[in-house]
């Protein structure tokens, strides 16, 4: 995968958890359990994204 396909990866799972947590704070779900679940997976998919991105590129790839 491209590193810039890993950044807009990285995009779309932050925004999606942005979407969720303001629907959360809009609503005031009182069971937000199924919500709870598909956040913590997002950021478990989150933090292996970045991982992956440490793993597989450089500062260098990136300019830095």
């Amino acid at each position: 995968m491209q590193l810039g396909d890993q950044i807009n990866d990285l995009h779309l799972f932050i925004e999606e958890l942005e979407h969720r947590i303001t629907r959360l704070r809009n609503e005031c779900l009182t069971d937000w359990k199924a919500d709870q679940i598909e956040m913590e997976t997002k950021f478990g998919h989150l933090k292996g994204a970045f991982d992956d991105l440490e793993a597989n590129f450089s500062p260098g790839d990136i300019g830095g």
